[in-house]
């Protein structure tokens, strides 16, 4: 496998179920020139993401996907029928942030296994805002597919710029946590659990929604929880990257 330096080389791959990385041509082949490709390949387990003809290929900082709001990528389930640690994790650029009325509200959903119809909620990271260009980090989580519980951390973004994100449910420890930029985890307890279902992965929204109106370059995902010396690891593996 070609290196990207800081990547899979250098990232937690314990657990690692899931990983595309736009900077490299075996995940994404417009990492080597083709702006036209509609697949996207995992680094792990031999997954694939169907990539929408609206999400555009950008070169900068060594490669990332722009969605504008109007693409999405759907990942085949990288998860088992037995799974209950769930911890995302991407690189993203935060871009004019929706904050109220329809059709999202202030969701800006950045990766999700959530689909409202057929009570198949699951759990999203998302960023709640407050205005156009602040917002704080949240994760959601359902144990019925229907029902959930919101958790908004302290953590803030701020539009035009780049940020490692992390949102984790703990079943173990009963938490749902989050994290920016390789920071310990900010958590509460959440004891309900969530719903296991086979249904895609979505980067960009949810159901036929994609309301994510930034930019990511990499998504990670794992079926365990995090520690928080992994979440600094994996963030000082690409954070050059970003000129943080």
């Amino acid at each position: 496998m070609s290196k990207v330096q800081g990547g899979i080389n250098q990232i937690v791959t314990d657990g690692l179920v899931f990983y595309i990385d736009a900077a490299n041509h075996k995940s994404y082949i417009s990492g080597s020139g083709d702006t036209s490709d509609s697949t996207t390949y995992s680094l792990v387990n031999n997954l694939t993401g169907s990539v929408s003809s609206s999400v555009n290929y950008n070169t900068d900082n060594l490669g990332f996907f722009s969605l504008n709001s109007i693409g999405k990528i759907e990942a085949q389930n990288p998860y088992s029928t037995t799974y209950t640690d769930l911890s995302f994790a991407c690189w993203v650029y935060v871009g004019t942030l929706f904050d109220g009325g329809a059709p999202y509200g202030t969701n800006n959903d950045i990766i999700s296994k959530w689909d409202t119809s057929g009570n198949n909620k699951v759990f999203k990271l998302q960023i709640s805002a407050s205005s156009n260009s602040i917002g704080s980090v949240s994760v959601q989580a359902s144990n019925n597919g229907s029902t959930e519980t919101s958790f908004v951390s302290t953590e803030r973004v701020e539009r035009g710029n780049w940020y490692y994100l992390v949102g984790c449910h703990d079943n173990i420890n009963q938490k749902l946590s989050v994290s920016v930029n390789g920071s310990a985890f900010e958590s509460t307890d959440y004891s309900s659990g969530i719903k296991v279902t086979d249904n895609q992965v979505k980067i960009g929204g949810i159901d036929a929604e994609n309301s994510w109106s930034g930019s990511i370059a990499c998504v990670q995902l794992y079926d365990k929880i995090l520690t928080d010396t992994e979440v600094l690891q994996n963030y000082n593996a690409l954070k050059y990257r970003f000129n943080l």
